[in-house]
């Protein structure tokens, strides 16, 4: 039996990845945001919380990777795409 794809509904799963990095579940928050970006490769806002989680995570290469395709997407970062904070421990990643 052939399996069918799914779809994804990138707002429900998003929700839903944050939702799991706000309790603690990061493995569940980045798996969410891969999928999303599977189905929505320029999905920045998955792109930026999969960049958090892994950075969290202490997986520091995938951190600067997904920071690096989050900031590809916004070409000029402001305060409003990426939290100062959250540049900083990129910039920090980067060292």
């Amino acid at each position: 039996m052939a399996m069918r794809a799914v779809a994804v509904d990138p707002t429900q799963t998003f929700n839903r990845a944050v939702s799991a990095y706000k309790a603690g579940r990061l493995g569940d928050a980045e798996q969410l945001c891969q999928q999303i970006l599977s189905a929505q490769p320029g999905h920045f806002d998955a792109a930026h919380v999969l960049a958090v989680v892994q950075a969290s995570r202490g997986r520091n290469d995938l951190a600067l990777a997904s920071y690096d395709r989050a900031l590809a997407m916004r070409r000029r970062p402001t305060c409003s795409t990426i939290a100062a904070t959250d540049f900083w421990r990129w910039a920090a990643l980067r060292r």
